[in-house]
């Protein structure tokens, strides 16, 4: 991998650390807590909030939302004081999918120098210098492809332990939390780990969801608790968190904004889901020494479903056209400046490359490798000059791609759900992302180079991400 990283001449800023599997871990108990499932903080616009960092406590229902204490300094004493935290109610229309938790959040003050959640630390501050970085995506675990209850086939909470050891400075989420969004197959009954069942209501008031409130626990907060409370977290929304998927319990846990819980609710008790929107891109940045800023461009590529994978045109919504003005409103947040180095970060890569056995796909041979996703690729075309390096996951493995005159993509999706087969993942025949498609929008004038180098390693894992010895210094090791 060393080799292929070498060659990423534009990854200026971080090398990369470790992509591990992560041996078992410890965690410690504080009897303070018992009546919190979970308290985390999420980097969030500063247009909401001020200081970008957003405090969020699951609770059990039926009680008052906690407060946030959060010690502050002045004139070499300090003390702490207390903010209120206000409840993030889920939509009376996802009834009563999300009725056995409450929600609370509240934006942390400028300048805090500690803060608790009755009784639990949460961060309350962006480091003065960013050192360590964790990334990982893609980390539910799937129903009827994994065994849930053996840490071998699902590592999520040893991988959370092991980040936590590791004392990240910031976490980079990818996207696709939630798996869990199918019933237990009656013969897998032992690998499903006491996975919820999905909501579908009776006739004639009709309703369905695949995430609730108990599968979120199963999932992601149980088995990521010490991660959540390790750093603040900056979260891409993945394809399982459309909102024909986990949707839902994304926009009330995870979504930085303050504004958005009801984005995937039905409009009417028993109503059908909306269809998948797409939230505005946003950006936060991290200061990695005094003359030097790391600027992450989020944007949400959580659609197009299935097969649109491989569509410019799927399920009725131009979905290149659809993405082009997210992609170019990140573009916008990462004018050059002397200062600043940027990085988009997107669920979907822009350049990974996927093994398919369909015959359709692969014009007729068995099985093939191919770019994905096509319609990213036409989206961005022509608005990533300003980044030196791409990060994604939604492909279940490791791998990193160079395309000349573009940055490097760097894909991390083996969090811990249910890994790609390990096969071939040969540079696509085709020649570069975008050759042979047809009916390319009009933006697009050619397809992409064909790409120098190409890794893959088909492991669960993350990467721990560190700040090279000066600027434009892009030699590492794994």
């Amino acid at each position: 991998m060393s080799t292929v990283l070498e060659r990423m001449t534009r990854i200026s800023l971080f090398t990369i650390a470790a992509i591990v599997l992560a041996p078992q871990g410890t965690a410690t108990a504080d009897a303070r807590v018992d009546n919190v499932f979970v308290a985390y903080t999420l980097v969030a616009p500063v247009a909401q909030v001020p200081s970008g960092l957003l405090a969020r406590a699951v609770v059990p229902a039926g009680g008052t939302c906690p407060v946030l204490r959060v010690k502050k300094g002045s004139g070499g004493s300090t003390a702490w004081f207390k903010v209120p935290m206000s409840e993030r109610r889920p939509p009376d229309t996802t009834y009563p999918a999300f009725s056995a938790v409450r929600v609370c959040e509240a934006a942390i003050p400028r300048h805090s120098l500690a803060a608790r959640v009755l009784g639990r630390d949460i961060p309350a501050h962006m480091p003065s210098r960013i050192r360590r970085l964790a990334v990982l995506g893609d980390t539910g675990c799937r129903v009827g492809q994994q065994d849930c209850s053996n840490p071998d086939r699902w590592p999520l909470a040893r991988t959370a332990e092991r980040i936590a050891e590791g004392k990240p400075h910031v976490v980079l989420f990818l996207g696709d939390f939630f798996y869990r969004e199918k019933p237990c197959p009656a013969d897998q009954w032992q690998w499903c780990g006491s996975t919820p069942e999905p909501i579908e209501g009776p006739a004639p008031d009709f309703f369905k969801f695949s995430d609730t409130d108990y599968s979120w626990l199963a999932d992601v907060f149980i088995p990521m608790r010490p991660l959540l409370a390790a750093a603040p977290l900056v979260v891409v929304r993945g394809n399982h968190e459309a909102c024909s998927r986990g949707g839902n319990g994304y926009f009330l846990f995870f979504d930085p904004r303050r504004d958005t819980a009801n984005v995937c609710a039905p409009s009417v008790t028993g109503g059908p889901v909306p269809v998948n929107s797409i939230t505005p891109s946003w950006s936060a940045d991290l200061k990695i020494r005094p003359d030097w800023r790391l600027r992450l461009a989020i944007v949400d590529s959580a659609s197009p479903e299935k097969r649109g994978d491989y569509d410019v045109v799927s399920y009725g919504i131009n979905w290149a056209e659809a993405y082009r003005p997210f992609f170019a409103q990140a573009a916008g947040f990462t004018a050059p400046q002397a200062d600043v180095e940027s990085w988009l970060l997107t669920h979907r890569p822009v350049f990974g490359i996927a093994h398919e056995t369909a015959p359709d796909l692969c014009l007729g041979a068995a099985s093939c490798t191919l770019w994905t996703s096509v319609p990213n690729q036409s989206a961005a075309y022509g608005l990533l000059d300003n980044y030196s390096l791409i990060l994604s996951s939604h492909i279940h493995l490791a791998q990193s791609t160079q395309i000349p005159g573009q940055p490097p993509q760097l894909v991390l999706g083996n969090g811990g759900t249910h890994l790609e087969a390990e096969v071939d993942y040969s540079l696509p025949l085709a020649g570069g992302p975008l050759t042979g498609v047809k009916d390319l929008p009009a933006w697009v004038t050619q397809p992409y180079p064909t790409a120098t180098s190409s890794w893959t390693d088909v492991r669960f894992g993350y990467a721990m991400l560190h700040p090279g010895k000066r600027r434009g210094n892009g030699d590492g090791s794994t």
